[in-house]
């Protein structure tokens, strides 16, 4: 029996089905359909909606391998791991513009986007355990009866249907989890850039018939020497690192040179700037016993006019994710002056073993007193809510400090 494209697609959707490749998350459910739809919502906003956003977003700071595009309102982009980081930034830049006064069904949409990021953010763990599928699973339920509250509120206005796969994939999420492991190891990014090689291997190494069998000839051919080239780049890298006594990733910049800093092998620092004088006898004096570490030969420093310091713009830390228990690497900066702007990352803190607060980078530097020398930052913390906790904060978990 025939059947057409569309009853074809009719019927594979009743089963939550496609005939095509899936991109659940950011270039999916986001990008074509939540993302789409709030543009749509800025558009019928003020003339200005659409520049604060943009200025939002241009102004937002920036951080190691997060993508940072300038201006995204009405505007196509090619790369598909764009819309991640827009994503990861939206909710910031726009709670201010789309109020729940002004435009009650872009807010609404704006609460299931919200809820959605928390979605991609357990879907994308690539290490579960039973709490990370709980609380998964929690906040699908959540996502979906917000998305439920939306689509029925614009089922007569939108003249975009909402029954497609991917809306229906996130019901059966942690299923596949825990059937088939984490996303990862069905996730269709890491085949996208195998589309250049297939199509080459199709045009140059193939006759166009039966084409499929020599395709995989090809591929395989490929795999193997891509071994053999890993296996050989190992060999030579470990080599390397054997006579430089260095890890690779100190590679990163060849102009930071990090050097590592006296009791803390897994911190860093780099691009050393001129020594200069600083007045910090008080704050040694009251920091260093607060730290539990001892004043240099027991008595108060008393540092003159001529004593300097020295200042570093990179901080480079190796440290342990709680995520997946793997070592991880951070790039930081504290520079008033970085491919044109000022550059001073945010970091965690862990104050105590329990407590970890959200703090600024303002200053690096290192201080010798004597035959010690202390490496030092100067850090704006955030430990302390600030202003009036707002409706809409509660709404889209937004905590100020």
């Amino acid at each position: 029996m025939k059947h057409t494209l569309e009853e074809k697609e009719k019927t594979l959707k009743e089963y939550g089905l496609c005939d095509v490749d899936l991109h659940f998350c950011d270039s999916g459910l986001f990008d074509d359909h939540l993302w789409v739809k709030f543009e749509k919502c800025l558009n019928c906003l003020e003339r200005d909606a659409v520049s604060q956003i943009d200025k939002r977003f241009k102004e937002f700071p920036h951080w190691h391998n997060q993508k940072h595009p300038n201006q995204v309102i009405d505007i196509a982009f090619t790369d598909s791991s764009i819309p991640e980081n827009i994503l990861k930034m939206i909710l910031y830049a726009a709670h201010h513009v789309v109020t729940e006064e002004d435009c009650p069904l872009g807010y609404l949409l704006l609460q299931c986007i919200h809820l959605y990021i928390k979605v991609d953010i357990y879907a994308s763990l690539e290490v579960h355990t039973s709490n990370t599928i709980h609380e998964g699973r929690n906040v699908v339920e959540i996502f979906s009866v917000f998305l439920k509250q939306y689509i029925d509120k614009t089922a007569d206005i939108e003249d975009k249907g909402w029954n497609f796969p991917k809306l229906h994939m996130d019901v059966h999420l942690f299923d596949d989890i825990e059937v088939k492991g984490a996303t990862w190891n069905y996730n269709t990014k890491p085949n996208e850039k195998m589309h250049g090689p297939l199509k080459d291997s199709y045009l140059l190494q193939t006759n166009f018939q039966n084409v499929a069998k020599q395709i995989l000839c090809v591929n395989y051919w490929q795999l193997i020497m891509e071994d053999i080239h890993r296996h050989l780049s190992d060999f030579d890298e470990y080599h390397r690192l054997q006579a430089q006594d260095q890890s690779a990733d100190d590679m990163f910049d060849a102009a930071d040179n990090p050097i590592p800093l006296t009791g803390f092998l897994h911190v860093k620092v780099g691009l050393k700037q001129p020594p200069q004088t600083f007045k910090l006898n008080d704050f040694l004096n009251d920091f260093l016993p607060a730290s539990n570490i001892s004043l240099p030969q027991g008595k108060h420093i008393c540092l003159r006019a001529s004593d300097e310091i020295t200042e570093f713009h990179f901080l480079k830390v190796n440290y342990e994710s709680i995520v997946d228990w793997q070592q991880h690497t951070d790039y930081l900066r504290c520079s008033p002056q970085f491919f044109g702007a000022p550059h001073f990352n945010c970091v965690f803190i862990q104050m105590t073993p329990k407590k970890v607060i959200f703090g600024h980078l303002l200053f690096l530097f290192e201080c010798t007193v004597g035959k010690h020398t202390f490496p030092l930052a100067l850090v704006h913390p955030f430990d302390a809510p600030t202003g009036i906790h707002l409706h809409k904060d509660k709404n889209l978990n937004l905590f100020r400090v």
